[in-house]
């Protein structure tokens, strides 16, 4: 098993115990260890999940911060945003009322990657949820 395998079950432990620190450190080590690595979407979905259930959003978020942007192309230092952690990311970032920084998130996200509507969808969603009709109609569209 790789480092990162080994990482997510603990961080998802580190998070049921209240140790968002903990929690942080085994993703920045194993993706340190193992810097090509990025994580799949079963265990991103196994550590949302889990903390949807256990109300862990804020620490979940603390513990992604370094899964956030993939580890730059060969002989480039430009660090991308891993769209996978991203998208979900800014869910979550949603869901916890801090629009702002969501929203900030996904225009990052929508500038590297502008092809992609699942974006322009999640922008929309978010702008609706902030009541503001207008500026999700000129997403989605």
């Amino acid at each position: 098993a790789s480092r990162l395998e080994l990482a997510v079950p603990r961080t998802a432990n580190a998070l049921l115990l209240n140790q968002g620190e903990a929690a942080q450190a085994f993703l920045r080590t194993a993706l340190f260890e193992a810097p090509n690595q990025t994580l799949s979407d079963g265990q991103l979905g196994g550590l949302f999940n889990e903390a949807a259930q256990r109300g862990k959003f804020p620490a979940l978020l603390r513990a992604l911060e370094p899964a956030l942007e993939l580890p730059p192309a060969p002989g480039s230092r430009v660090r991308l945003l891993d769209p996978r952690v991203a998208k979900r990311m800014a869910v979550v970032q949603g869901r916890l009322g801090r629009h702002g920084e969501a929203l900030a998130l996904l225009d990052r996200l929508r500038k590297e990657r502008p092809e992609d509507a699942e974006v322009l969808v999640a922008i929309g969603d978010l702008h609706l949820a902030k009541g503001d009709k207008d500026a999700a109609r000129a997403a989605y569209t």
